[in-house]
This record gives C-alpha cells, structure tokens and sequence, in this order.
C-alpha cells in the first residue's frame, strides 16, 4: 500500500443563471455572514489501497425566510481507482451558511446565482478541511480535493 497523492480534477460549477444585476448587487450590499456550520460529516473506507482518483461534488441549496437565508451544501467526496473503477473510500459533509439580511425577499434566482458563486467560495474552505480531515483518520493522508472552479465575468456568467 503506498500513500501517494490521489490525482484530481477540478470540479466545474455552471452559474448559468440569468440575474438582474441592479438586484444582485442590492442584495450583496445588504447582506452579512451570521454563521457556517457542520451539520453532518461522515467517512468510510470499503477496502485496503490508497486510491488513485478522487472525485469532488457539491450540491447547493437554500431556505429563504423573512430577514435570512440559509444555505445548505452537501459535499460527497469518492476516493476510487481509475482502472477497475474500485471504490476505495467516501467521505460526505454538510454545512451550513446562514446570511442575514435588509430589504424585501430577494428572487429565487439572485439566492440561487448567490449561492453557486460567492456562497461556494464561503462554503468551500470549510468542506476542504473535514474532508481532508476526514480522509486523513480513516487512513487517506495524502487527499488532495480538486480546485473548485466558480464562474466569473459578471452576474450572468455561464460555462
């Protein structure tokens, strides 16, 4: 069994979403973190072997209520061997991001725009920790996450 570094690629998150601007920008300047939170974490590995291959997603969601939002992002991470397609190991975290904020209940698709961009990138540091925590105790200690990679070139970005 070797512990060399499992090789990764990037994850790609599509922000295809049309976003007034004028709203989107409202809604950035009347908006605060109030909190990040785990709300679950779990790891398990199927079998002996380092793994060659991990594989990263992130699935997004969110609770608008009067004055806040909560966003909610589930991370499952697979640690595999490309050639035979062995399943060596999983690890899957939630957390959650709460924002407060000023003014009317922003529309379902600046929330939705918000959290697929500047919500991941509050998200994402969180999610690299526990899982490479996570990998390290159940005996992956070279994990290495593939970069996230977020759109930009305004609100409307696209892939």
């Amino acid at each position: 069994m070797t512990n060399q570094p499992a090789t990764s690629s990037a994850l790609e998150v599509a922000s295809d979403i049309e976003v007034d601007e004028q709203a989107y920008q409202s809604f950035q300047r009347s908006t605060q973190l109030q909190n990040i939170e785990y709300l679950s974490m779990s790891a398990e590995r199927f079998q002996a072997g380092a793994g060659s291959t991990v594989n990263l997603s992130i699935s997004p969601q969110f609770n608008a209520e009067d004055d806040r939002i909560i966003f909610r992002y589930d991370a499952n991470v697979k640690i595999s061997e490309v050639e035979s397609d062995e399943l060596f190991g999983e690890i899957k975290a939630s957390l959650a991001l709460t924002l407060i904020y000023q003014g009317g209940v922003p529309s379902d698709s600046v929330i939705s725009h918000f959290g697929q961009t500047e919500g991941l990138e509050l998200a994402a540091p969180y999610i690299r920790e526990i899982a490479q925590n996570l990998a390290a105790r159940i005996g992956f200690p070279s994990l290495i996450l593939p970069l996230i990679h977020i759109p930009r070139g305004g609100v409307s970005a696209s892939n």
